[in-house]
């Protein structure tokens, strides 16, 4: 494979001269790299930061379309400088700015739910009750398969004795959100509310449910439980 100012030139390096193929599938920048998992998976990107995927090379200009913009640069983006793919496939891409790309089949329901579940129960390193009360919270990493909102949520359920034919209370004891710009690690805060303060400052021992939602963009939000016990 070779670029030629937007051009993907395809040929059979121990074939016929006929076998050359040109692609121009990016008219308005300079294509710099080219990586191939396969004869049947390749990626190039451009000096616009761009990445161009194809799973039949020789197919000419259709066969190609963009599978990531790089624009963690700001307005002007920033330029994709090196790609490396594995045979997962799972790729990693460098840019110009110092980030590192990285990039993996979609995962599944089953995979994002549990990875929720890891991160409902807190560790016992800062999972404590003198340490929530200390941090007003708790912080966890997630990392996203893709651009979406994380919630979680923690609550006390039990029965309200003033409360008639012995009901079911709920109280939300701790919540945090974050978003996802794209597949990436980030880190959430749990943050006690009024009400989750007043019930663990002198409890020794509290059983929560924990809660978390997953909603990727333009997709089914997935939704994990969890159940777990505060000691202090």
């Amino acid at each position: 494979m070779d670029n030629y100012a937007g051009d993907v030139v395809t040929w059979d390096p121990t074939g016929p001269s006929s076998s050359r193929r040109i692609a121009s599938i990016d008219p308005d920048s300079e294509l710099t790299g080219a990586s191939c998992v396969s004869v049947s998976l390749c990626f190039v990107f451009d000096a616009s930061g761009r990445v161009f995927a194809s799973t039949n090379p020789s197919g000419g200009k259709s066969a190609w379309s963009v599978s990531y913009h790089d624009t963690s640069g700001g307005v002007n983006g920033a330029n994709v400088t090196a790609i490396s793919c594995l045979v997962q496939p799972a790729c990693i891409a460098v840019d110009s700015n110092g980030y590192l790309l990285v990039g993996s089949r979609a995962a599944s329901t089953r995979q994002i739910t549990a990875r929720l579940r890891r991160v409902l129960r807190p560790s016992r390193h800062g999972g404590g009750i003198a340490a929530l009360l200390e941090h007003s919270g708790y912080r966890v990493s997630f990392v996203a398969p893709t651009a979406g909102r994380l919630e979680i949520s923690w609550y006390l359920v039990g029965r309200h004795v003033h409360r008639p034919r012995r009901k079911l209370h709920t109280v939300l004891v701790a919540t945090g959100t974050t978003n996802f710009a794209n597949a990436e690690m980030r880190t959430i805060k749990i943050e006690l509310t009024r009400d989750g303060k007043q019930l663990i400052k002198h409890a020794k021992h509290l059983r929560l449910i924990a809660r978390g939602t997953f909603a990727a963009t333009h997709e089914t939000a997935i939704t994990a439980l969890n159940t777990f016990t505060l000691n202090r």
